[in-house]
């Protein structure tokens, strides 16, 4: 069992999951799977931004996923891809303490590849960035302007602007990406003194990989996947 796993674990061996705890004595599956959306990985292919959508329930976190992590017969695997932006859209409000998502790396990848995370909130799906204005490979960095060079600034959002960020050595088995201390502070909310995450209902959470993200191109792009998002609400 990973390190981070093991935070979410009782001595019981029931997943420690703060308020979701206190709906099911046995962990509230159900009052888990519908705080959250189909989970949404982006990626670039043939020059656009298109979407793989992933049910919770069925691809994403379950007892057979959170115990071996591995999907289940016949369910809908999260397939290698060089994702740019993963997106957890939220169905109620969740005061978010932690979370963590296992990233492994496809066989054909090379090993231990360092891989960094940004994590941006958008309280609703207006204020969230639109596919035709985030930055793809093809896209250049600079224009003439006035007869200076100057960067083109996308849809992307900042560096400035995440609310968190962490880094992983990727490697060919699922291994987790764990995010807290949360800073809020350019959402429209008053900063959270605890560092927690308000998330409200109808909001989203996108992860950034920045190593598959145009903006980066001195990073080596990963084809990965992803599995069994934990997230602790208290």
């Amino acid at each position: 069992m990973s390190s981070i796993l093991s935070l979410f674990i009782l001595s019981s061996c029931t997943p420690n999951m703060g308020v979701f705890d206190k709906e099911d004595k046995n962990f509230g599956f159900d009052d888990y799977y519908s705080s959250f959306g189909d989970i949404v990985g982006k990626y670039e292919e043939n020059n656009n931004f298109t979407d793989d959508s992933y049910d919770i329930e069925k691809s994403i976190t379950n007892e057979n996923i959170m115990e071996f992590l591995e999907w289940e017969d016949g369910a809908k695997k999260v397939e290698f891809r060089q994702y740019v932006y993963i997106v957890i859209p939220f169905e109620r409000d969740l005061k978010i303490e932690s979370l963590a998502l296992y990233i492994a790396s496809n066989s054909t990848e090379p090993r231990n590849v360092e891989l960094e995370f940004s994590l941006f909130y958008f309280k609703d799906s207006d204020s969230c960035p639109e596919d035709n204005k985030l930055k793809k490979q093809s896209d250049p960095d600079t224009k003439t302007e006035d007869g200076k060079e100057v960067v083109i600034e996308y849809g992307d959002p900042k560096k400035d602007d995440r609310i968190a960020y962490s880094t992983l050595n990727v490697n060919h088995t699922f291994e987790d990406v764990y995010f807290e201390n949360f800073h809020q502070t350019t959402t429209g909310d008053s900063y959270v003194s605890d560092n927690c995450l308000l998330a409200k209902e109808d909001s989203y959470l996108y992860i950034r990989v920045e190593n598959n993200s145009a903006l980066n191109r001195n990073m080596t792009p990963i084809s990965i996947s992803f599995m069994n998002l934990l997230v602790r609400a208290i």
